[in-house]
């Protein structure tokens, strides 16, 4: 994301308008119809002005209305309905045509321009910036990615838990059996970390949330990583 919104910044003016599409996509809960979108309306009222304002023929008006056409079938055919927020940035006569899909919504809002419109997409990113959240015990980790509004699980290292939680002592010590664990448990750790780490620089997470029990989170978050 932060990289889409380097390339549309380094984007000067040209000899097409852009078109800036912010949109609240969250369905009315009240009403005759709640299902309906206000984002939708607005971008309908809003394509429907904007078009009034180009000379009835010429390059600006058909690079226009080749963007309009082409956010209806995004919308119509791509759009994902679990998303509360939409952005898009069009621009036929210089092969741009990018959406940010967002869990939080953003203020309606449809413009024309000779740069793309970033407001509303940098204060999106300002404000929510990638974090992790792992949730460990001593043989599991579950490792979640919040990403501008929406929460992805990306899984984490596994152990068995019959390893050390459901084995027999026998003829161990009892001693001896904790060292067992004890290591277990370190070694689980360091696995996770390193997760977590590797985890950190591909998503470029900006900060880290670990939870869990009460021996999992200092053996987490005290291991060294060594990550190859």
């Amino acid at each position: 994301m932060q990289a889409l919104l380097r390339r549309l910044a380094d984007m000067g003016p040209g000899d097409s308008p852009v078109l800036s599409i912010y949109l609240d996509m969250r369905p009315q809960e009240t009403g005759a119809n709640p299902a309906l979108r206000s984002g939708l309306v607005v971008l309908k009222d809003r394509l429907r002005e904007i078009e009034k304002t180009f000379p009835p023929r010429g390059d600006d008006l058909d690079s226009f209305k080749a963007d309009a056409a082409r956010v209806e079938r995004y919308l119509e055919e791509e759009w994902g309905s679990a998303a509360q927020g939409l952005g898009v940035f069009a621009c036929s006569g210089r092969e741009l045509f990018e959406t940010v899909e967002s869990g939080v919504p953003f203020e309606n809002q449809v413009s024309v321009g000779p740069t793309p419109d970033l407001y509303q997409l940098a204060r999106l990113l300002d404000e929510q910036e990638t974090a992790l959240v792992a949730i460990v015990d001593t043989n599991t980790a579950r490792i979640f990615a919040t990403r501008v509004g929406f929460v992805e699980e990306l899984g984490g290292p596994d152990d068995d838990p019959a390893q050390y939680g459901k084995r027999s002592m026998g003829g161990w010590s009892q001693a001896r059996y904790q060292r067992h664990i004890d290591e277990t448990r370190a070694g689980f750790a360091r696995e996770a970390a390193a997760e977590i780490e590797r985890l950190v620089d591909s998503e470029g997470a900006a900060r880290v949330v670990l939870a869990g029990d009460q021996i999992a989170v200092p053996l987490v978050r005290n291991a060294p990583c060594r990550r190859e």
